[in-house]
């Protein structure tokens, strides 16, 4: 008895300890790594085929049994698949097409990501809210690291690469000589994106109003320093988390829909359109505007000129990517391959945007296939409006959720490995109500 007691508790504390080290060691995952060419392989990739030998040697033909059996699937499960499919197919267009292969393994690996973690949850009720505090810490851990990167930056201890300083390139909405903290990544968005989910556990165990205001100003201090578009949609859907959670007005339902449809619109029409004052772009300074504006496309309207940015850009790019396959039978060559880029730009660049990279790669079908992502999480999460808005948990996964979908229109998101976790988390907290 004592032996069973003790065997139970030894595969409880590794499934813990390892899940919370893969989670914490997102923090370093640009600084110990290893690349080679368009691969590169990191502590978190070394760490998570840890967690698979453990959750393998914990569990054996158990786990073998839920990833096999057909009724551990749902809707989104074969979403999934069918979007690992698409890749598939791509690279059975061309074997030797190594960007397609690493689509391929890229979206292997966050479906494993997903399923492990979904799988180590269920056999575990009291192992997500371990997972929370290893967000919690990650998120500390990256703040600490912000803010002591620009001590440093303020000690003009300029060999360390902690910072980014644009002084020849002009951001919108922030002008030129911007300062973005990066702290050990390489660039500014990683950080922002990582502390989110540790941000929104805080919030949610923290019952004291004033410590509450507290913490925002502590996070709009980051995020200021990051200088980060997200802080946007993460202080936008706090402010919808704080309205369901903290408020008694009526129609919360409602109201959260036409926030989050509002949310989404504000945040698509400020990134893809920038109003400037006129003959502010002109012939002698259009060099420190090409990276971040469209500025063929561009309307006058009385003293002011509403240019494109480069997520309009790119999405006129991927138009004409589809259209270059009639938007059905989409070719072997992937969006970073493809030479009509060089007519928008004179590198290599990103699609920036998930469901627009689809058209680009897989044409209206892959399009409508990532489009039916964030409507799926939308709907499972209104159906059971009730149950989540008494459990808070659900509600904060949902909300993390949504931040991301919307910040899929400027951001190739689906490669974070930590919203595959939270995807598990929530669909833990969706088959609840079903119990």
């Amino acid at each position: 008895m004592f032996k069973i007691k003790f065997n139970e508790l030894f595969k409880q504390n590794t499934l813990t300890y390892t899940s919370f080290i893969f989670v914490f060691s997102l923090f370093f995952e640009e600084s110990i790594k290893i690349n080679s060419g368009i691969y590169r392989i990191s502590i978190v990739e070394i760490l998570f085929i840890l967690l698979t030998i453990c959750i393998v040697l914990n569990f054996k033909s158990k786990v073998f049994y839920y990833l096999t059996n057909i009724k551990n699937y749902d809707f989104f499960d074969l979403l999934i698949l069918l979007i690992l499919l698409l890749k598939i197919i791509k690279y059975l267009l061309n074997f030797s097409n190594f960007f397609n292969l690493y689509e391929v393994l890229i979206w292997l690996y966050m479906l494993l990501i997903f399923k492990e973690f979904k799988f180590i949850i269920l056999n575990d009720n009291y192992l997500i809210n371990k997972i929370e505090i290893a967000f919690i810490a990650l998120s500390i851990l990256i703040s600490f690291n912000i803010f002591i990167s620009f001590i440093i930056y303020l000690l003009e201890i300029n060999h360390l690469s902690l910072w980014i300083e644009r002084s020849s390139t002009y951001l919108p909405y922030m002008g030129t000589s911007t300062l973005h903290i990066t702290g050990l990544f390489s660039n500014y968005n990683q950080p922002a994106h990582l502390i989110i989910p540790g941000y929104f556990f805080l919030i949610c165990r923290i019952k004291n109003p004033v410590f509450i205001i507290i913490l925002i100003l502590i996070f709009l201090t980051v995020f200021y320093l990051i200088k980060s578009k997200v802080l946007i949609l993460f202080f936008g859907t706090l402010f919808i988390y704080i309205l369901l959670t903290k408020t008694k007005v009526n129609y919360k339902k409602k109201l959260s829909i036409l926030l989050l449809i509002s949310l989404a619109c504000f945040y698509f029409l400020i990134t893809h359109f920038i109003i400037i004052e006129n003959k502010t772009i002109n012939s002698f300074n259009l060099v420190m505007f090409k990276q971040y504006f469209f500025t063929e496309f561009n309307i006058i309207f009385q003293n002011f000129s509403v240019y494109g940015s480069l997520f309009l850009k790119l999405k006129y790019l991927c138009f004409i990517i589809a259209d270059s396959f009639n938007f059905i039978f989409f070719n072997e060559t992937n969006f970073y391959q493809n030479k009509l880029i060089y007519n928008f730009f004179d590198n290599y660049t990103d699609p920036h945007s998930e469901y627009f990279g689809a058209l680009a790669n897989y044409g209206l079908i892959g399009f409508i296939i990532f489009l039916i992502l964030p409507f799926y999480f939308i709907l499972n999460f209104y159906k059971n409006y009730d149950y989540f808005l008494k459990n808070e948990q659900g509600l904060i996964y949902f909300l993390i959720i949504v931040t991301f979908f919307i910040e899929g229109l400027v951001l190739d998101f689906l490669h974070l490995q930590m919203l595959w976790i939270i995807f598990a988390m929530f669909k833990f907290k969706a088959l609840s109500p079903k119990k």
